[in-house]
């Protein structure tokens, strides 16, 4: 049986990890990690990711480290729960993109526009703000999930990163067509569900409370 430890820190982008095993329905150990106390600093962590960072993930040792490679690779371990589409389809280019979409392009124009940066977009890889609005939209045009037609490990990036996003800045998406709806959606899917009721317990239990 593969062997998987989900190195975890509560508040961070780890969450996004454990929904995805959640939604796998695997087996794995999750390893506290504590941001404050500066456990992603240790050496042994920084064997893992020598950027020192969360979420990291071991499939029977071997360290697999940035979001979109762990849902790719687990979602490709395991087949079975439909996560992601069928090689060489056009749905599993769509996919590919999406992942690739979620933190190359969401995550740095949403910072850039809450953090009010003055960027080209000549020159940014991610664009901006509006465009990437734009491309979002395109994507959920008539359609229930990113891919095909049923949920796969995009929208856990995808939608996870929206759902994070609207708690912060709701008024900024209130223009995006189907927005609402999705992040319905999303936050209805019992794997997500059962993670954060993890985080929450995670969390307590680092600060005591």
């Amino acid at each position: 049986m593969t062997k998987i430890v989900l190195y975890y820190a509560p508040r961070s982008r780890s969450l996004r990890a454990l929904w995805l095993l959640e939604e796998l329905g695997v087996e794995y150990r999750l390893e506290p990690i504590s941001l404050e106390r500066g456990d992603n600093k240790r050496p042994d962590f920084l064997a893992l990711n020598p950027m020192g960072k969360v979420p990291v993930v071991t499939v029977d040792g071997h360290p697999v480290w940035e979001t979109p490679a762990i849902i790719a690779h687990l979602c490709d371990l395991h087949p079975s729960a439909g996560l992601a589409p069928a090689l060489g389809t056009p749905d599993r280019a769509d996919y590919y993109r999406w992942l690739a979409f979620g933190t190359a392009v969401m995550e740095p124009a949403f910072m850039d526009h809450v953090k009010h940066h003055e960027v080209s977009t000549r020159q940014a890889g991610w664009g901006d703000f509006a465009s990437m609005k734009t491309a979002l939209a395109a994507g959920l045009a008539g359609r229930d999930w990113l891919v095909g037609d049923r949920f796969s490990g995009a929208d856990i990036l995808v939608g996870g990163n929206l759902s994070w996003f609207t708690l912060w800045a709701a008024d900024d998406f209130a223009d995006l067509p189907g927005a609402a709806a999705y992040v319905e959606r999303i936050r209805a899917r019992p794997a997500l569900q059962r993670t954060n009721a993890i985080e929450a317990d995670l969390a307590a239990r680092e600060t005591g409370n």
